[in-house]
């Protein structure tokens, strides 16, 4: 049996002022970009496992 609890990871995250979409990178998907960076380490997240 699998453990699906969630469970709390610490990231970096950019936590900025005045987020803006970049140009498109060659995936496709476009960058979000901030005005004033804020950079905040061990950040906590949760994460929700996807249940099968």
């Amino acid at each position: 049996m699998s453990d699906n609890s969630p469970k709390v990871v610490k990231q970096t995250v950019n936590l900025g002022n005045l987020p803006y979409f970049s140009d498109v990178d060659d995936s496709g998907k476009r960058m979000v970009m901030f005005h004033q960076d804020s950079i905040v380490d061990r950040f906590p997240i949760n994460t929700i496992r996807k249940i099968y």
